[in-house]
Formats: structure tokens, sequence, C-alpha cells
């Protein structure tokens, strides 16, 4: 891993580097350990791509990254003001199980994402998705979830079509599953 580590570490990755990198993950000739290692680094590039090529390993092969989720959580609360790592971490969970255990201090984060005006366009959008595939297990948390993506909706629709689209979205999914769950 040290050569793909070098190459990772010096500045950010092509689409083509970073696709040659998640290949070799999912043909498991590098072990996914040594990826996640990174994150214990204090570089910037090496933990962008880190979290890229992370975001792209979800996609693509969730069962790999799945036992690592407290390390990848870990990381982005320790750099949650790098807007790169907390938006691919956020991507991260938006296309995997989330371990039960990791559900509500996930919820939280994407959820102070959602109510923090400073937070990036995407940031919201990828939190608006979590918070509601957790909320499908926890109801309860649905009327909250739908106030805050609706103030979002009004505050930031006029400069982010994504926040319109992805709220629109998740508040028609939150209005479908809160009549199924309280006819």
């Amino acid at each position: 891993m040290d050569s793909i580590q070098g190459s990772l570490s010096n500045n950010r990755l092509s689409k083509n580097e970073a696709r040659q990198v998640l290949r070799r993950i999912i043909n498991f000739e590098i072990p996914v350990s040594d990826l996640i290692n990174n994150l214990e680094s204090g570089n910037y590039w090496l933990l962008f791509n880190t979290f890229w090529i992370l975001r792209d390993l979800s996609r693509e092969a969730k069962q790999i990254i799945f036992p690592y989720q407290q390390q990848i959580y870990d990381c982005m609360i320790k750099n949650s003001t790098d807007e790169g790592v907390v938006r691919n971490g956020i991507s991260i969970f938006e296309d995997q199980e989330i371990s039960e255990k990791l559900e509500d201090a996930i919820f939280d984060f994407c959820f102070e994402k959602l109510t923090n005006n400073s937070s990036a366009i995407a940031i919201k959008a990828f939190s608006m998705t979590v918070c509601y595939k957790i909320a499908l297990k926890y109801p309860d948390l649905f009327s909250e979830l739908k106030i805050v993506i609706e103030d979002n909706i009004d505050t930031l629709g006029q400069v982010s079509p994504a926040i319109i689209s992805r709220g629109r979205k998740i508040l028609k999914l939150i209005d479908r599953h809160s009549n199924r769950w309280y006819p």
C-alpha cells in the first residue's frame, strides 16, 4: 500500500486514477483495511482521495466497507470542518445500510448539517437522504425531519435546484410512509 498511499497523498487523483485504485480494492489486490488506515492521516490529499475512493466503493461494493463505518464516522467528526471529507463521508452513508449502533450519531450529525445555515448544498442534500433512511426505522423522526427539509426548501430553494429536487423527493417519501405508519 505504500506506493498507493504515496500516490494518494500528493495531490487530487484523476477520475481514472481513483477508478484504478477502486478496481484493485474490489479485486482484493489492495486490502480495504490499508485504505481505512489512511483515515488516521493528517495529510489533506490522502484523506480527500481516500474518502473519494470509499464513496465510490460504497456504491459498487457496499459489503466491503460496512465493517469500517465507525472509523469513517469518527474521521468525519474529527474533520468536520473539511467540506470534502464531510460531503463524501455523508455520501458513503447515503449508499450504505447503516450500522444500528451508529444510527443515532449519524442521524444527529446529518440533522445538524441540515439545520446549519453554513453547510454546503451537497452536504444538505446527502444529509436529507441519510436522515430519511434512518427515520424509516424510527417514524417518530419524520415530523421533525419534514419541518427541517421544508425550511431548507424555503431558504435555499431560490439558489439551489438540488435542494428543491431532493427536498421534494424526500418529502413525498415521508408523506407516503407517514400515512402508512399513522393511518
